[in-house]
This record gives structure tokens, sequence and C-alpha cells, in this order.
């Protein structure tokens, strides 16, 4: 076979030089997984240089290296081949813990949404995920220690929040990647196989039930990632509604305090007038006509000085009631 022929002459060098390359773009993660996949039959030799390289590595290209093992886990697992995943796991222990003992907020960040990622598609199993972190000082809670402790009342942080929402986008990102990688390989497999899952074939009970059991197996998985996907967008929805209903409080607001200021100035306007509205008073209609001539500006100042003026005579009064009532 040619292609094991290619795979026994794996360029360790050769390796060892991409993954001191590697840095965490897409493009670089990616093109370097595809090139272990191909040499998927050394995967114990491939993993053992990786591990090397963490080691000797720093903190960001360990997490480039970490993004790398989780790409090649996800893809490889997905084709139905778990040697990969089985032999990461071996080393992960060590790993997550040296790389969070010298990590920063946002490596930890990094690290804890590839955890729940893990944990949620059970790449190691039901509880694969919890022994993993045994031990490392990591925790899944997405929710903070001291909010916790405050018995759940207390809001998320702004902080929080916009973590919460870019593991929303990440995973929501990564379902997209999958079911479209996933459409893919079931459109190559029926190409490959279209005589096997001929309706003809099938409905004669003559068709070989591995490549049956396998197509089923793919369309149930994709249908169950694109059930996640919807899970996720109609998640993405209900925020999205409430963020409209509580922009459209807010300016309902605003237009009910606008329409309250106003009816406040007609008031105070009508008062004003009302205070010297009086027919038989020449000064008063004097008063009226020049405030005919101010401009809106200036009728507006002395309005204001009235209405103080007149608050503060009524308070005098008041004053002196309490005090004429004291003295009784």
């Amino acid at each position: 076979n040619a292609r094991a022929l290619v795979s026994e002459r794996m360029d360790r060098e050769l390796l060892k030089a991409k993954l001191r390359k590697i840095d965490t773009s897409i493009k670089s993660i990616e093109s370097t997984s595809s090139w272990c996949k191909f040499y998927k039959s050394e995967y114990k030799s491939v993993v053992g240089v990786w591990h090397n390289e963490f080691r000797a590595a720093n903190v960001q290209r360990k997490l480039a290296l970490l993004y790398l093992c989780n790409d090649i886990m996800q893809k490889t697992r997905a084709e139905g081949n778990v040697d990969y995943v089985k032999e990461f796991y071996d080393k992960l222990p060590s790993v997550i813990k040296e790389l969070a003992k010298g990590g920063d907020d946002k490596t930890l960040g990094a690290i804890r949404r590839l955890l729940s990622v893990w944990d949620e598609r059970k790449i190691f199993g039901k509880s694969g995920v919890v022994r993993l972190i045994q031990g490392t000082g990591i925790s899944l809670e997405t929710t903070p220690v001291d909010a916790r402790a405050q018995g759940g009342g207390a809001s998320p942080s702004p902080k929080r929040r916009e973590e919460a929402e870019s593991e929303d986008l990440m995973q929501l990102r990564g379902l997209v990647t999958e079911t479209q990688r996933d459409s893919r390989h079931i459109k190559s497999f029926e190409r490959q196989n279209r005589e096997e899952l001929s309706t003809s074939v099938i409905v004669s009970g003559r068709a070989n039930q591995e490549v049956l059991t396998e197509f089923k197996r793919m369309v149930f998985e994709s249908i169950q990632k694109e059930k996640k996907m919807m899970d996720v967008l109609e998640k993405w929805k209900s925020k999205i509604e409430s963020s409209i209903s509580s922009k459209e409080t807010r300016i309902m607001q605003i237009k009910k305090e606008e329409l309250a200021e106003l009816s406040a100035r007609r008031k105070r306007k009508e008062e004003l007038r009302n205070a010297f509205r009086a027919d038989d008073n020449p000064s008063a209609q004097d008063l009226l006509k020049n405030l005919s001539a101010m401009s809106e500006e200036q009728r507006q100042e002395l309005a204001n000085k009235v209405y103080v003026a007149a608050t503060a005579q009524q308070d005098a009064g008041n004053s002196a009631k309490r005090s004429r009532t004291g003295q009784n």
C-alpha cells in the first residue's frame, strides 16, 4: 500500500519544525493538523513529538499546540478513528496542569472553553474531562465562585457576559464547521457506495450491512449536531429579542420624560400669564406687552425667576403660619 509506505517514512524532524513554527491562527492549526492526520498510522510518534515540543514551548506556543491537539482529535474522531484521542488523553493531564500554571486569565479562559467543548461533546466519554482536570485547579464552572457564594443572585459582570457570549459564538462556529464537514463526508460516502446505498439494493435485503450501519451513523451524528446548532441559534434569538425589548422600553421612557418636561414648561408659562392677568391694571397690561416683545429665551428666564420667587414667598408664608400656630 503506497500510503502505508509513505506513513512509515514520517519525518520526525520535519514535524518538529512544523510544531516550532505553529501559531494560534486557524490557517496554521488546520494545515499542521492535516499533515498529522495524514500520518495517522503513526499517531504514537506524532503525539510523542508533540508532547516533547509542548514541554519546551513558551505559553503562547503551548496554547497553539493545545489547539492543534483539539483539531486533530475532533477531526479524526469524526472520521471514526479514536487512536489520536486515546493517545492525547494520556498526555493531557500534565499538559493542562502545566499550561494553567503559567497562563494568564486569557489563557485560562481558552483552556476552559476547550474543556467545556470536550465535555459537552463527550470526546473522552461521560466523565473523561472531569478526571482530566483533577489536580489542575481548573473548574468547568462559568459562574465566578464569589457570585455562587452569594446564592447565585448576583448579576454577571459585563466582562463575564462577554466571555459567555464569546463561548456561544465559538461553539456556533465550531458546529457550523462540523456540519459542513459532515455534509461533505456524507456526500463522498454516498458517491463511493452508490450501489450499496441504492433503494433497490436496500429493499431487496442485499445491502452491505457494515456500509449501511456506517452511513446511518454518519447521518444520525450530523442530525444531532444540526439540532444542537438550532438550540444555540434559538438561545441567541432570545438574547436579541430581549435586547430589542429593553431598548424599546428605554425609548418609551425617554419620550415620556420629554412629554412630562414639555407639560411642566407649559404649566409654568400659564401660571406666569395668570399671575399678571388684570384687565383693570394698566401696569399689568404694560408688562404683558413687554412679555410679548421678549424672545422665547428671555421669557423663559423671567418665568424661572418668578417661579423661584413665588416658591420662596410661599415657603415664607408657610413658615410664618407654623410659627403662629406654635405660639397659640
